[in-house]
């Protein structure tokens, strides 16, 4: 585990989304023995989606669908997994974060700390290698 830590403004949410590939930056980065900058927009957010779990300061959420959906979305943009395997993972990770029977709720409807708690899920759902988790608690 690694933390990043210090005032406001000194460009911690920046790194992280460098680290990402979400912004340009000078320089190199390499993850997992590959170099950010010698990957074309496709192949980055491919990697993005493969690597990478996020939990944003503003969970960035689709406030209009429903909480498994919002869970679901990284697993449905990489991977066939049939549906019945797909429920039984987003009600493990409901679970492991406190939210059980919390898969048809809208999000718009949510606690700020349920919102919360739905971006950890969501974080989770690929079993990435990396969590990236912008100011969480």
């Amino acid at each position: 585990m690694v933390v990043i830590y210090g005032a406001s403004g000194s460009g911690k949410t920046t790194l992280l989304n460098c680290i990402s590939g979400l912004l340009d930056y000078e320089g190199s980065i390499s993850i997992n023995n590959k170099h950010l900058e010698n990957m074309n927009d496709n192949d980055l957010s491919d990697f993005r989606l493969r690597n990478f779990g996020f939990v944003f300061q503003d969970f960035k959420l689709y406030d209009n669908e429903t909480v498994y959906d919002n869970v679901l979305l990284p697993l449905d943009t990489i991977s066939n997994i049939k549906e019945s395997r797909k429920k039984r993972k987003c009600e493990d990770l409901l679970g492991l974060v406190g939210l059980d029977g919390y898969e048809k709720k809208i999000t718009k409807k949510l606690s700020g700390g349920e919102k919360q708690r739905v971006a950890i899920a969501r974080a989770l759902v690929n079993d990435p290698s990396i969590i990236l988790a912008d100011e969480p608690t």
